[in-house]
């Protein structure tokens, strides 16, 4: 998942400039330099927040295609009569581009269910989801 929120104020600002160490006998010019950099650093932090946040292409997912390829996934999988496990369905839900926690929607809706030994199957409800997208 892309995270577009931005850094927070202090990561960024310290990202940016280097905080003179207080020790005693700090010139003004030292002074004068951090509060030129911290200005800076400033505008730039300002500068970031106006910018307009990347958009997600969502012309290019396709919800039917990627259901598509998590139901046959599992049911390829069950067909060998074997139930996924937690870490085979995360990949095939990365390989769909989705988020594998959405599958708990899934899940709920009947198309997939896990049986009491932890492992992940397609449901007959599934299996006529994926003929219809097929």
């Amino acid at each position: 998942m892309l995270d577009l929120r931005p850094p927070s104020y202090y990561d960024f600002i310290a990202s940016l400039i280097k905080i003179p160490e207080r020790k005693k006998g700090n010139s003004l010019e030292d002074l004068e330099r951090f509060f030129a950099r911290l200005a800076q650093a400033h505008r730039a932090y300002a500068d970031a927040l106006e910018r307009p946040a990347p958009v997600p292409d969502l012309e290019a997912y396709d919800a039917i295609e990627a259901m598509r390829i998590v139901l046959a996934g599992f049911a390829d999988v069950n067909r060998r009569g074997q139930g996924l496990t937690q870490d085979d369905a995360r990949a095939i839900a990365h390989r769909a581009g989705i988020d594998p926690r959405g599958l708990s929607g899934w899940y709920a809706a009947g198309l997939l269910e896990t049986r009491a030994d932890g492992t992940r199957w397609i449901t007959e409800a599934g299996r006529r989801r994926l003929a219809e997208v097929a």
